[in-house]
């Protein structure tokens, strides 16, 4: 006997036909497709966002890069311009040297007219005035807040920025010694040049009252005033002198000089008494006191040049007061030339 057949149900794909089981696979793969989509457009967004936010940042710093360069461009003409020593006469083309030497009775004095100590001064006053200015000088502006340093675009002008920020350092370095020196002279040798100016003019005036000369010295005119004589020595010499002998012992003029300038300060205070014993005779009528002191001066001012050479030979063998006046321009100039060369190394290490 045959056993029945049991019917097998068809699968539901199978139930639901061929159609409805491919939309249903349609539609995962849409689905796929889509979430696949929506990861692409959140990374291209992100993209872009990364990419916008450097390009930025890249303008902003190109910017900031830029302008600082411009900055040290505009410091670095504006000191190359203004560091300038001048143009005016140089102080070495001015003094003779000569003035400081001590004043003596019979002296028509060192011929320095006051035109000549005007332009003295005003060649001081601007040498000051430019190494005021090296020393007062803005130092180069620096990066911007915001700029990061340590990135490789800003080497370029970090490295400018530390070359300019060194070649103003060593500039001011470099003029400080000639400054000093120069100023030191300014501060005195002006005073010496006045003193020497004075006396040739107080001298001028006691001449004509001086008319009975003769080998021993000069005395005064039968009735001169008394008083005017008095005065006219005092201005000549004594004054002068001890003016010689202040501003020589506060302050030598140059550093290398300061042996000499304490032989002229201890002679000119050797005059004073000498000087004034002098005037005390003529303005008394007592001639033989008066030819007497005339003597004394005499050989008070050989014995001071005799150490004025000795003093000399300590800062140049064999010196005498012409070789230490020529000495006394050479120093000038050698600081002169120091600050020639030092503003054009300042040009120079700006490139």
């Amino acid at each position: 006997m045959e056993e029945p057949v049991t019917p097998v149900e068809p699968s539901r794909d199978a139930a639901r036909g061929p159609s409805e089981g491919t939309s249903r696979s349609a539609r995962r793969l849409g689905r796929r497709m889509a979430a696949v989509g929506a990861v692409v457009l959140v990374a291209l967004a992100v993209a872009v966002v990364l990419l916008t936010g450097n390009t930025r940042e890249r303008d902003e710093r190109n910017h900031r890069i830029e302008t600082w360069q411009q900055d040290l461009q505009t410091w670095e003409d504006r000191q190359s311009a203004a560091l300038t020593p001048g143009e005016g006469p140089e102080l070495s083309t001015l003094i003779d040297g000569l003035a400081t030497d001590h004043v003596e009775i019979t002296a028509a004095g060192i011929e320095q007219t006051p035109e000549a100590l005007d332009a003295i001064n005003a060649a001081c006053t601007a040498l000051n005035a430019f190494a005021d200015a090296v020393g007062d000088a803005p130092e180069p502006p620096a990066p911007p807040r915001q700029l990061d340093t340590a990135h490789p675009d800003a080497a370029d002008p970090l490295h400018r920025f530390d070359r300019d920020r060194a070649a103003l350092a060593t500039y001011r370095q470099a003029i400080a010694e000639p400054h000093a020196a120069l100023r030191q002279l300014c501060g005195t040798y002006p005073a010496l040049v006045a003193v020497h100016a004075d006396a040739d003019a107080a001298q001028s005036s006691l001449a004509p009252m001086l008319t009975r000369c003769d080998d021993a010295g000069c005395l005064p005119a039968q009735g001169t005033d008394p008083v005017a004589l008095g005065a006219q020595v005092t201005a000549a010499t004594i004054g002068p002198s001890e003016r010689t002998a202040d501003v020589l012992t506060a302050q030598c003029y140059l550093p290398e000089l300061s042996p000499v300038c304490a032989a002229d300060a201890a002679q000119a205070a050797a005059m004073v008494p000498l000087q004034t014993a002098w005037r005390d005779a003529l303005v008394s009528g007592d001639d033989s006191a008066a030819r007497t002191a005339v003597s004394t001066i005499q050989a008070q001012s050989a014995a001071g040049e005799e150490a004025f050479r000795q003093a000399a030979g300590q800062v140049l063998p064999n010196a005498d007061r012409l070789a230490i006046a020529q000495l006394t321009i050479d120093l000038v100039t050698e600081r002169e030339e120091a600050f020639a060369a030092a503003q054009q190394s300042f040009v120079d290490d700006l490139g």
